[in-house]
């Protein structure tokens, strides 16, 4: 029998493949460069239309939105047409590494994002400790007594919620950037500190601060945004290249750290860009389209009463003693929904799933789908007159099966997002007019970046985009352990050196 593999995954949460490589091959992340030389790597991609909330748990769970039903951080509630914030379950679909630790295998999770935590696995767990986005259950670990030994030696995480950073000024920014250095940093040493304990078969770590710098300091490094600052950038330099030089420096230690037969997989999840698009307009665009569009039954009299006396809260009283206080979205019949802004998500009000369904299923969804999506692919971009979309696409084209499916968007409508949106113009809608206010001036591209190097790879450029569902199945399967149903498989040339 061949020795067992022991596999490395560094997961570089939102860290861009296209500027990684860029900086690699002028020398200024040498680890990256020196790891392409000798490494399988090419392109990746994320679950179509929930690329951003939902890469993480497509990852972890080797399943599709559509089962393990996580795609954004508000999500909708169709029982009473309100945003909350999920609770984070498996649906279909539980972590992958969970199938490793029941077959005996030594497994150490680290900050991976979006995870869920499971106090029955032997294995090791750090639950976010220092991530971008994290869960509110908080920082656990397991075993238990782990978290008191962490907070001693290292700390509580030096950044906490990025949004929250002030930025009014130079030093903001330097405060910002050297909180994001010190995690990379206690990070880095928190991990070589538990590979050391114990011969892990797969040690998983996630780093979250290219995640952080994209979406808090894009305006500083693309000199065409809207709110790029030039004297401030030549004050503090590029922020995401200093912190991509911190991550790099880990990947390295990490690398160095490693045994020689430990098989490293780096994950970049995703891209990075300008946060340009029309989510801030959609909702008004769709009201204005729904007064065209003919489809479905009309208002009856006591929702017509029950509209005129709602209220935009999560109150629950009767009112007049049976109607309720439903949001406006509730006798509409198409409604924006939260989906991380890359995608438009768009909920259609079905009759027999939301309580005033206005829509009937069947031949007239069909229908009605049919000219929403004619309509939104007339909608543009006021300031360009380019399309506001790519493509509008039936969620139930894109994933046909599985038991969240229901609670998904019924349309996802890709944004172009070459150009800011201040207005969107159709024959339909006229002019609909709004900035976007938000604080986040870099957002999420599709596509990410895998190397890997370890015994029995040969070096080589994947040319076909792999799904984040894949690396799970990959893993698994080097280390001779069944997932059973899932939607990833394994990545052919990542195979070499399964278990005979």
């Amino acid at each position: 029998m061949s020795r067992a593999p022991k596999f490395l995954f560094v997961g570089l949460d939102s860290m861009d493949a296209n500027l990684a490589l860029q900086w690699a091959e002028r020398g200024e992340l040498p680890a990256l460069a020196a790891l392409r030389d000798r490494a399988v790597w090419g392109p990746t991609r994320g679950p179509d239309g929930f690329y951003v909330g939902g890469i993480w748990p497509s990852f972890n769970t080797a399943s599709t939105p559509a089962r393990h039903g996580q795609y954004c951080w508000k999500q909708f509630d169709p029982a009473t047409y309100l945003d909350f914030d999920p609770p984070y379950d498996d649906g279909d679909a539980a972590p992958w590494w969970h199938a490793l630790d029941r077959a005996g295998r030594e497994v150490a999770i680290v900050d991976l994002p979006r995870t869920i935590f499971a106090p029955e696995l032997r294995g090791l767990q750090v639950h976010d400790w220092g991530t971008h986005d994290p869960l509110p259950p908080g920082f656990l670990t397991s075993p238990p007594e782990l978290a008191a030994e962490i907070l001693e030696r290292y700390g509580t995480d030096p950044v906490g919620v990025c949004n929250d950073a002030p930025r009014s000024e130079a030093r903001h920014c330097r405060e910002f950037l050297a909180k994001l250095s010190r995690r990379i940093t206690l990070k880095r040493e928190l991990a070589r500190d538990l590979m050391a304990r114990r011969g892990w078969d797969l040690f998983a770590l996630g780093f979250g601060e290219a995640h952080c710098v994209a979406h808090q300091c894009w305006h500083l490094h693309d000199a065409t945004h809207p709110r790029h600052d030039p004297a401030l950038a030549r004050e503090i330099g590029d922020p995401l290249l200093q912190v991509y030089r911190g991550l790099d420096r880990a990947v390295a230690e990490l690398c160095a750290a490693a045994s020689p037969e430990t098989t490293l997989i780096l994950l970049l999840s995703h891209g990075v860009g300008s946060h340009n698009d029309g989510d801030h307009l959609i909702d008004e665009a769709l009201a204005r389209i729904e007064k065209k569009l003919r489809h479905g039954r009309s208002l009856t009299l006591a929702e017509r009463v029950s509209y005129l006396v709602r209220a935009e809260n999560r109150a629950k009283r009767p009112i007049a003693g049976r109607l309720r206080r439903w949001p406006a979205r509730a006798f509409r019949r198409s409604f924006r929904i939260p989906n991380n802004e890359a995608f438009a998500g768009i909920r259609i009000n079905l009759e027999g799933r939301e309580p005033h369904g206005r829509i009937r299923p069947g031949v007239e969804f069909d229908a009605y789908c049919e000219a929403l999506a004619r309509e939104l692919l007339l909608l543009r971009n006021a300031a360009t007159g380019g399309p506001a979309f790519h493509r509008v696409e039936r969620c139930d084209g894109l994933y046909p099966e599985g038991s969240k499916l229901p609670l998904l968007p019924d349309l996802l409508a890709e944004w172009n997002r070459d150009a800011e949106f201040q207005a969107l113009e159709s024959p339909t809608i006229g002019r609909v007019e709004g900035r976007y206010r938000g604080i986040r001036t870099g957002d999420h591209r599709p596509h990410g970046l895998f190397l890997a190097t370890g015994p029995g790879l040969t070096p080589r450029r994947v040319d076909t985009a792999v799904s984040v569902m894949d690396f799970g199945p990959t893993i698994a399967a080097r280390l001779g352990v069944e997932l059973g149903d899932v939607d990833g498989e394994p990545i052919r040339e990542l195979l070499a050196g399964a278990i005979d």
